[in-house]
């Protein structure tokens, strides 16, 4: 059962003989969960020991200060636990939260399989009818208070390689220019070794091993745009500025006709791969329905492969000049202060 800041998942695979079963376990363990003192215990003790190493590895840092520097200290988002926090958590904390949100009215529920749907259906309304839901929806996850702080900013680690970071607020995922800034980010670093930041920073200069951008589409507020790579200390700056200079390259000319291709290939042909299985066609449908974006936008997928293969050379031009603006970005360095 996965729990994140934005929702929670529970899924359970059977066969058809075991399903009344299944469901009995299954909605048995979610509206009455012991929460025994030990599992309490030895939960709290693996938390304060995680905590004791979360400065160690430079990848925790980077991560870390990355989401104060996008989202802001005081985001739901940000907020670490303590020894104290967590050790003040009591059973009775568990059974309040469970009893306050969890049940079938803030329930989205998938089922795939071979059943029959009416049957099926009457199934699941005995397992989830005789379940007092609970009067709270948390509702959608809130934006951050305070705009990105734009800057140069250090973590000083004494450690061979610097972790960079840098990026800003980007598009969320229902803005029209989000198809031409998905092309973008492929051209720029999402496209692996046929992208321009990878081939000039990884493969031309040899300056780092893992080097790419990310555009974040946020499904509630504007996620980033970032490109993110390790390089020794003192190549630092020139791999900072390679990056740079592809952002600018793109900001001030067109891409290829060659790159807008191999990006609207890449998008189209690797779009049924998201659905492998009825599993995961089940659980993209149940994801629409639980964020919201089926309501808003109810022929995503239809259209997705004509909003991709409708994208220009110049709406990436014009997408990358409304949104990548070096003054704006935030640059986060996380490695020897002396040696960058």
């Amino acid at each position: 059962m996965p729990i994140g800041g934005t929702e929670a998942r529970v899924s359970v695979n059977l066969l058809s003989k075991d399903l009344d079963e299944g469901l009995a376990l299954l909605t048995g363990c979610l509206k009455g969960a012991a929460f025994q003192a030990d599992r309490l215990q030895l939960e709290a003790d693996r938390q304060v020991q995680d905590m004791k190493q979360r400065n160690d590895a430079t990848a925790d840092l980077e991560a870390r200060e990355w989401g104060f520097l996008t989202n802001g200290e005081g985001h739901w988002s940000n907020r670490y636990p303590t020894e104290a926090s967590v050790r003040s958590i009591t059973r009775e904390d568990l059974a309040a939260t469970r009893a306050r949100y969890l049940g079938p009215k803030n329930f989205v529920l998938a089922v795939v399989g071979d059943f029959d749907r009416a049957a099926m259906v009457r199934k699941l309304n005995a397992a989830f009818a005789n379940w007092p839901s609970p009067g709270v929806n948390p509702g959608p996850p809130q934006p951050p208070a305070a705009p990105a702080q734009p800057g140069w900013y250090v973590v000083d680690k004494d450690v061979n390689q610097t972790r960079v970071t840098f990026g800003l607020p980007a598009l969320d995922r229902y803005d029209p220019d989000f198809p031409a800034a998905q092309v973008m980010n492929y051209v720029l670093g999402g496209g692996s070794f046929t992208s321009r930041i990878v081939n000039r920073i990884r493969s031309d200069e040899g300056l780092a091993y893992s080097v790419g951008s990310r555009l974040e589409g946020g499904a509630y507020f504007p996620g980033t745009w970032r490109t993110a790579f390790q390089t020794k200390a003192r190549s630092t700056a020139f791999a900072i500025s390679i990056g740079l200079e592809e952002v600018a390259r793109i900001r001030d000319s067109l891409v290829t006709a060659g790159e807008m291709e191999t990006a609207r290939n890449s998008f189209v042909e690797g779009f049924p791969a998201r659905f492998p299985t009825l599993q995961a066609v089940a659980g993209a449908l149940a994801a629409e329905e639980l964020t919201g974006r089926y309501q808003r936008d109810p022929r995503y997928f239809d259209e997705f492969t004509k909003r991709i293969t409708a994208v220009t050379a110049a709406a990436v031009q014009r997408v990358a000049r409304r949104r990548l603006d070096p003054a704006k970005m935030t640059f986060l360095m996380v490695g020897s202060a002396k040696e960058m």
